[in-house]
């Protein structure tokens, strides 16, 4: 296994950083007017993804939840669609221009917090201190709501290997509804504030009073029940 020597690498003075990669032909973008004009004078070069800390990479088609401007209206989502580096003498600073999502509701399916491609625009400074950029998201094609279909695709490389048989695959309808995955949750109070995903207390709400007789019944055949605190300093 290569060693992963940014790994261990002080983020507020290493990052970001242009990541050292050929932009593809089909990536390539003209320079947005809007960050042209916010930037006048400043030199725009797009690249092909930024490092934002040792273990996040932007480049698109990575969502981000972004803090607007105007603190009022609450965290947006955004698929990246391309980053960009300005310079300015000996001034630089990084960009990243996304297709604004609109938070949804939560899916009786899935169970998690949906997004929908709005259409509208924006770009955001990654910055190092103060960051516009939250964190990036974990988030998967809501097939439900799109009807996506799978398909056998025949024969396919899997690790390098062919294999033997025909492989089931999901061809997406369209690029607008997502859900942000829960794995992703536990990692950061905004996002979990963000996401606001039930916990599922209200589905057993009406077993409480069961609980609560059946404890009552116990208690008074003379059972007893620990205190947590001198059960933990027993332990």
């Amino acid at each position: 296994m290569d060693y992963n020597d940014i790994g261990h690498i002080d983020d507020d003075e290493h990052f970001p950083q242009p990541v050292k990669s050929k932009l593809l032909q089909a990536n390539k973008a003209l320079v947005p007017g809007e960050l042209a004009r916010y930037l006048p004078g400043w030199q725009l070069i797009q690249l092909s993804a930024i490092r934002w800390t040792s273990h996040r990479v932007l480049k698109q088609g990575v969502f981000v939840l972004v803090r607007p401007a105007d603190r009022s209206k609450g965290y947006k989502v955004g698929c990246i669609a391309h980053v960009w580096q300005a310079k300015k003498r000996s001034r630089v600073s990084f960009w990243v221009c996304y297709t604004e999502y609109e938070r949804g509701n939560i899916d009786p399916y899935y169970q998690l917090r949906c997004i929908r491609r709005s259409g509208s625009n924006r770009f955001a400074r990654i910055r190092e201190i103060f960051k516009d950029l939250v964190l990036t998201l974990n988030v998967q094609h809501n097939c439900v709501a799109g009807g996506c279909e799978l398909s056998a695709t025949g024969r396919v490389c899997v690790e390098r290997e062919e294999s033997e048989e025909n492989n089931a695959t999901v061809a997406h309808k369209d690029a607008d509804c997502f859900v942000v995955n829960s794995g992703e949750l536990p990692r950061n109070k905004e996002l979990v504030e963000w996401a606001d995903v039930p916990r599922g207390e209200e589905h057993i709400q009406h077993l409480i009073p069961m609980l609560e007789g059946g404890l009552a019944a116990w208690l008074g055949a003379g059972g007893s029940v620990s205190n947590d605190k001198e059960a933990a300093e027993d332990d």
